[in-house]
């Protein structure tokens, strides 16, 4: 009987200490930023300025922008060409998600699974019914509006969703808005369905590059695009790097008519692998979060 009393309290204080640690892990990357402000820091200014010589280096008329935001401190550390405006690709999915959030009081199990499926595989089939029932563009101007992004544009022909156009800074301030201003459980379903990205897309395309393969720590939650707009290749790669010091990276990178899919990817993974050093130096990873392969 001593035994066994004994045994009752081991295993209550392992499951109050599991709880402890659960909440001491969400804390780590949870944020209270009302803003970011320009802090740079002149190790991750200059890794991220390495970034984009790596992409021109590839070819002299690739344009690309990164951003480094630090969500536990509120500052940006890093921003190379942060206002200038690409195609967002699928990156304008999250957009559409914190659409439907901010408009469905009640979120519907089948809404959540879609949702999901949108985030983590990149489903266009999704993002197309989502996109259309809430209004196509104007889904851009009330998330825009909303968050205050303002190189966010909707596209010029109405259907076309992934020609949305974007900012780097704009996607670290979306990163910012889901970690600092979502209520727990829009929060947690947005952060999950990104956290569960699969190795491949619904669409077939491998979307392990860029963020997830070129960072050493995994990373909490990523977001990739590809897609050919006006002719122009564009391959982003975006995500937050969880721990301590929760960081938002993003990549975003146009590249002339032609290029080899293969060759922007590479290209962006090694951009982005400019970044390890200093991100790696900033950020510990959560325990328990790993990129699905």
């Amino acid at each position: 009987m001593r035994r066994a009393g004994v045994l009752v309290v081991v295993i209550a204080a392992v499951a109050s200490l599991v709880v402890v640690l659960t909440r001491l892990g969400e804390e780590d990357w949870a944020s209270s930023c009302a803003s970011v402000a320009w802090r740079p820091d002149d190790a991750v200014v200059r890794a991220a300025q390495r970034a984009r010589e790596v992409v021109g280096s590839v070819s002299a008329d690739a344009v690309a922008a990164v951003e480094v935001v630090d969500l536990a401190g509120c500052a940006e550390l890093a921003a190379v060409a942060p206002e200038e405006r690409f195609a967002s690709a699928s990156l304008v999915k999250l957009l559409i998600a914190l659409d439907v959030l901010d408009r469905t009081p009640d979120v519907p199990d089948e809404t959540r699974r879609r949702l999901r499926l949108m985030l983590s595989a990149s489903d266009d089939d999704v993002a197309s019914e989502l996109w259309t029932a809430g209004g196509g563009p104007e889904i851009v101007r009330r998330t825009a509006g909303r968050l205050g992004l303002r190189g966010t544009r909707p596209p010029e022909r109405p259907g076309l969703w992934g020609a949305t156009t974007t900012t780097a800074r704009d996607v670290g301030l979306v990163y910012r808005h889901v970690v600092a201003d979502l209520p727990a459980g829009r929060h947690d379903l947005l952060v999950d369905a990104l956290a569960a990205a699969s190795r491949t897309a619904s669409d077939g395309f491998d979307q392990h590059f860029g963020v997830p393969a070129a960072l050493a720590g995994p990373p909490l939650a990523v977001k990739q695009g590809w897609g050919a707009r006006s002719g122009r290749v564009v391959v982003h790669s975006s995500g937050l790097v969880g721990g301590s010091g929760l960081l938002a990276v993003v990549v975003l990178t146009s590249w002339p008519p032609g290029t080899d899919w293969a060759v922007a990817v590479r290209a962006v993974t090694a951009a982005t692998r400019a970044l390890d050093p200093v991100v790696a130096a900033r950020s510990s990873a959560l325990p328990g979060l790993r990129w699905t392969r």
